[in-house]
């Protein structure tokens, strides 16, 4: 592994001294930012992590009142536990005064805390108003977000009128809300290389937006009129939208949302019709919905995800197969009892008909597919058991089952076992698992959250799994271990320093030169991080030192390394605020690759994958105009020492730098 200058180090080391001295507290926004690490780290796609940013921001507009029991299961960030304990100290003491009152409750760990009190508020809850458009007029409020973004260098697909528009991405949100009762919004996006009002998109944009909900209205929980997500039991049925592949944390049993209204730039994931969710009874609620949309794809042999329409190649793979998915959910729920039952049919106007290889032999082939599953959770005291089993059309099962225990507020453990057959065919299902696909994998995942001696948190992770059947690059059955520590420790000084460890062993075919094509190999990935967090006055300033170590049969072992310091600013009575970031990386390979968040606009997720050598800086500046205008601004740079050209294909930029810029106003009336 080839290292940076040693200057660079010293500069960092001094800032980083420096910085150390200063006592300070640790920020509460670190909570939202170090989850979203941890999902990342699972290698989530950036819709999900969008959706949890937005679904976030959204309540820092409109607060969550947590003495609003009878809302809480549609409050994303607590989980089961934390939920039933809530509703029982309401119960039993009344009405929450202030947040000073969570660490009495049963489950509601500091992080817990520190992540949901910015979003929520503890006031008496108000009888529900009588609706009249005479009052959604006088208290809904609207929000409106514009916003461009673009490289300063030209790409080749420019350079050359490869791509069929300009290199500006364009984007927009209106949204009105009247409580929660009503909801409409409306957005449209312009990816870079794309159309606008002309050539290919003479409707304008590349992608258009809407959703209407309207939520307790007579027996009618829920309507959604558009883009929408559904979420039922534990993914392995039905579950589109927001759903980390892996166990980033003890609560591993997810709270399905139901029906629930589709993020506002994302071009796929999501579903579109019209859904309902109605109250049947004071514990049973039936769901149905009903999508039709027309789905990018290749040719018939898979989804195209990218929701990029620049070239001629890509536009041929717009609005390939149109996709109608229609079905029902019923769900019963008392105090300490979910059950539920889903059943969707899927039908397509063409059929997928992904090419034979050897490792794809029980993908999913044809033009319809039906899914059933039933579901469960039973929560007895402080204990959590909760399952799914699942069948598709070819009478293939598969299913999750697991328990929860929690100890006390710091302590808490978890154990659930997967088993999805080879042969267990669903588009639409995301329950946790080592791939994307739940299917041909079998698997037993401990975890245990504890406080240690010396008031250090710490979450350890095992997860033990085998493949019984080929993979992509992987043409024989394998198996693989994944091993997590993080630890946390808050210093009476106010600094927060984590340390975590990651180690994962899997399987990939060989590629040494006397090996035959289909002999597999083991390989290991370990990754180290340390970080450090503190703040004093506005400033807060965090620290990150990653190392990953990857080896197979070879003698060479692959090395990334990863240096940065973060400096954010914020006084609550200035109108300025800003970020900034100066990392340094050193990256052998793309299978030593290094994955940070970063900091952007409102609304939206950025991370950055880190691979080759060099730097990358950026520099946020968000100012309030008026309290109700924000205008904020991005710039970016990432420079390398090792090559002349950045990117590959019709992204190749003839220089060894890229820079980039963002541009939001958010305007609220």
């Amino acid at each position: 592994m080839a290292f940076l200058s040693r200057k660079y180090y010293c500069i960092i080391f001094v800032v980083l001294l420096c910085c150390v001295t200063a006592k300070a507290q640790q920020p509460i926004s670190t909570q939202l930012e170090d989850l979203l690490d941890l999902i990342d780290d699972d290698e989530t796609s950036a819709v999900s992590g969008e959706e949890l940013i937005e679904r976030y921001e959204s309540y820092l507009d409109q607060p969550f009142n947590l003495n609003d029991t009878n809302a809480l299961a549609d409050f994303p960030f607590l989980n089961d536990f934390q939920i039933s304990a809530l509703r029982t100290y309401v119960r039993q003491y009344g009405f929450l005064i202030s947040h000073n009152e969570l660490p009495l409750i049963n489950g509601f760990d500091t992080a817990t805390i520190a992540l949901i009190k910015p979003i929520t508020v503890t006031e008496q809850p108000s009888p529900q108003k009588r609706f009249t458009l005479r009052e959604m007029f006088r208290y809904g409020k609207s929000s409106l977000v514009v916003g461009s973004g673009g490289t300063f260098e030209q790409a080749r697909g420019y350079r050359e009128s490869i791509y069929d528009g300009s290199p500006l991405r364009l984007h927009g949100r209106y949204q009105f809300q009247y409580y929660d009762r009503i909801q409409l919004q409306l957005s449209a996006d312009k990816d870079p290389g794309e159309a606008l009002f002309s050539a290919s998109q003479p409707q304008g944009f590349d992608f258009y937006g809407f959703h209407l909900m309207l939520n307790d209205f007579w027996k009618f929980k829920r309507i959604i009129v558009g883009q929408y997500q559904l979420q039922f039991g534990q993914g392995l049925t039905l579950w589109t939208g927001f759903a980390p592949y892996g166990a980033t944390t003890t609560n591993i049993s997810r709270v399905a949302q139901g029906i629930r209204p589709a993020s506002a730039y994302g071009e796929y994931g999501y579903l579109q019709g019209a859904a309902t969710t109605i109250e049947i009874s004071k514990h049973l609620n039936s769901t149905i919905f009903y999508s039709n949309i027309l789905r990018d794809a290749t040719g018939i042999q898979s989804y195209y995800l990218s929701g990029y329409h620049r070239t001629q190649n890509e536009l041929e793979k717009r609005d390939q197969i149109g996709e109608q998915l229609f079905g029902g959910n019923l769900h019963y729920q008392n105090t300490n009892l979910q059950i539920g039952a889903t059943a969707y049919y899927m039908l397509l106007d063409k059929a997928l008909q992904p090419d034979i290889n050897r490792y794809n032999q029980f993908v999913f082939r044809g033009d319809k597919n039906y899914n059933f599953g039933v579901y469960g959770k039973y929560l007895l005291r402080n204990i959590l058991l909760f399952g799914e089993l699942a069948i598709s059309q070819n009478k293939a099962f598969a299913g999750i089952g697991g328990m929860q225990l929690n100890i006390d507020n710091e302590n808490r453990f978890c154990a659930y076992y997967r088993n999805y057959a080879i042969d267990y065919q669903n588009l639409y299902a995301a329950a946790v698992g080592q791939q994307h696909r739940n299917q041909n994998e079998n698997g037993l995942c401990l975890n245990f959250q504890t406080l240690l001696p010396f008031n250090i948190h710490a979450l350890l992770r095992a997860d033990f799994y085998k493949f019984p059947w080929l993979r992509y690059q992987v043409y024989a059955p394998s198996y693989g271990t994944e091993y997590r520590i993080n630890l946390n420790k808050k210093t009476p000084s106010g600094v927060n320093i984590e340390l975590r460890y990651r180690y994962k062993s899997g399987a990939e075919n060989s590629t040494l030169p006397d090996h035959a094509e289909y002999l597999v190999q083991q390989t290991t990935r370990q990754q180290v991080q340390a970080n450090l967090q503190y703040a004093t006055g506005g400033w807060e300033l965090t620290t990150r030192i990653a190392y990953t170590h990857f080896k197979d049969e070879s003698d060479l072992a692959k090395e990334g390394f990863l240096l940065f310091q973060d400096i954010g600013y914020h006084v609550s009575k200035s109108p300025l605020t800003f970020a900034a970031r100066f990392a340094l990386f050193d990256i052998d390979d793309y299978d030593a690759r290094l994955y940070a968040v970063e900091s952007d606009m409102a609304y939206s997720f950025n991370s950055t994958t880190y691979l080759d050598q060099g730097l990358r800086s950026y520099l946020v500046i968000r100012y309030n105009i008026t309290p109700s205008l924000k205008l904020e601004a991005k710039y970016a740079i990432t420079a390398y020492a090792d090559k002349e050209t950045v990117g590959t294909g019709y992204e190749s930029i003839d220089s060894n730098h890229k820079q980039t810029w963002r541009i939001q106003l958010q305007w609220k009336f």
